[in-house]
């Protein structure tokens, strides 16, 4: 699914019609007047879903930004470090779709906790989530990010990320920047690491893709598994 078809998904279109109410009012009022507890409910979880459909469009941009260096004045910035700050941008916000997964959750099932305590061990074990379909999305979810959690909080917290297919092309560029007395020399190979990079950059792509997509698909399962529960708590509230 396309990232603009989830924008407009079921649940969405549901939350805004309700939305639509509360913006019209205000119009009709000229001043700004508390939401019912059915449009603030509404409002929460249209925000939580959509910054959720956010994220997951920001990893696309990082993906097509990888191949988009420009070298510029006043910067030190060079190839290999838009590289790394691109791929590691990637990791961090993949892993940020899931912490807000579970913000989400505990939204629409009226969980109660702090943001700052959905976790885990908080939201999926729930006793209203842990038999449910989110449950079982929630699992599936988690599985698949422990994949990259490890390379996320190594970034976060000690440490950039490492590939060894880029050493060269680190290399290269740190010489090229220091060695003023061989720099007409090395600028001969310019081309050759160009090749280089050009090539990590494209099969990296196509990796992080492939892991954007499958991502994609873990959510659109649980926006669409959320709205019965959604609609059951809207049409308890006035």
């Amino acid at each position: 699914m396309e990232i603009n078809e989830l924008k407009n998904c079921k649940l969405i279109q549901s939350l805004i019609s309700i939305l639509h109410d509360y913006i019209s009012r205000l119009q009709t009022r000229k001043t700004v007047s508390s939401t019912t507890p059915k449009e603030k409910y509404a409002y929460d979880i249209l925000l939580s879903t959509t910054n959720i459909i956010d994220c997951l469009e920001q990893l696309h941009f990082t993906i097509e930004m990888l191949s988009g260096y420009r070298k510029r004045k006043n910067t030190k910035m060079n190839r290999h470090d838009y590289i790394v700050f691109m791929i590691e941008n990637f990791y961090l916000r993949i892993v940020s779709i899931h912490d807000r997964t579970l913000r989400f959750t505990n939204l629409i099932f009226d969980i109660g906790l702090p943001e700052r305590e959905c976790r885990d061990a908080t939201i999926i074990k729930n006793h209203k989530v842990r038999n449910t379909e989110i449950g079982i999305i929630l699992k599936n979810l988690n599985k698949f990010i422990s994949d990259y959690k490890e390379t996320r909080n190594k970034i976060a917290h000690s440490e950039g990320f490492y590939d060894e297919r880029l050493t060269p092309v680190q290399t290269y560029c740190f010489l090229i920047e220091s060695d003023d007395l061989h720099l007409d020399k090395l600028k001969r190979y310019g081309h050759f690491y160009k090749a280089v990079t050009d090539r990590y950059i494209k099969e990296k792509q196509t990796k992080l893709k492939d892991i954007a997509v499958q991502m994609e698909e873990i959510i659109v399962e649980l926006l669409d598994a959320s709205i019965p529960i959604v609609e059951y708590n809207l049409s308890k509230l006035k």
